[in-house]
């Protein structure tokens, strides 16, 4: 008797310690949420938010408000960052994809979701890459090279962009692969890289937000206090 209520005891011990485990796993798109397209916009502090995040209820939140952060007009239903987020990530998605990865999440399609479309671009055929800024033999090249221009006067001051350009260069891993690898070894690649990794915190437009504000459905009405 008393060996049958030892191993009911421990039983039931086993199952409140494993309790907590299997709540803290996030299902479906939640689990992977952050490794996509989406990540790439996170800021350092909501990263470490969303590694403390445990159940779908809690991502379920943190993602609403991610997006109303970022919400030009916050109280309105619809969001034009994110339209032109996800407009991006399908063009990424269908143009710079090559196997079984995804185009948006190749360095092209993150270089496109941060920066927006280049203001100019030049594709050069195998053996063609840029001397003057690029690292690399254009000779060495077996693929081709994909050059990305944006001038520093069109990009939000916040990104304190200096010079008059910023070059993002793509080389081919082999010729008609669509593999294309951001060069990061020569200097302008470094300006480059430091004025991206500053727009996730421009992106967010309502840092202190806390609540997911309720759209205004009447025009001039004023928008209801979020709820306790």
């Amino acid at each position: 008797m008393r060996h049958n209520s030892l191993i009911l005891f421990m039983s039931f011990a086993l199952a409140l310690l494993l309790a907590p485990i299997a709540e803290a796993q996030l299902s479906g798109d939640y689990a992977a949420w952050a490794e996509g397209p989406e990540g790439f916009l996170l800021t350092k502090k909501e990263k470490k938010e969303w590694d403390k995040i445990t159940t779908d209820a809690q991502a379920e939140r943190f993602i609403e408000l991610f997006w109303a952060r970022r919400n030009p007009e916050p109280h309105s239903s619809f969001n034009s960052f994110k339209a032109e987020f996800e407009s991006k990530v399908g063009f990424a998605d269908e143009n710079f994809g090559h196997g079984n990865q995804r185009g948006a999440l190749t360095d092209r399609g993150r270089v496109l979701i941060l920066m927006g479309r280049p203001d100019g671009r030049d594709l050069r055929g195998s053996g063609q890459g840029p001397t003057a800024v690029g690292s690399a033999d254009p000779s060495a090249i077996s693929g081709r090279t994909d050059i990305w221009v944006y001038e520093t006067a069109k990009l939000p001051k916040e990104l304190k962009a200096k010079g008059d350009q910023l070059l993002f260069l793509f080389y081919e891993e082999r010729l008609d692969s669509n593999i294309f690898i951001f060069d990061r070894t020569n200097r302008e690649s470094m300006k480059s890289i430091s004025v991206m990794a500053r727009t996730p915190d421009v992106f967010l437009l309502h840092p202190n937000l806390n609540e997911v504000p309720k759209p205004i459905s009447i025009a001039g009405a004023s928008p209801a206090s979020p709820a306790p």
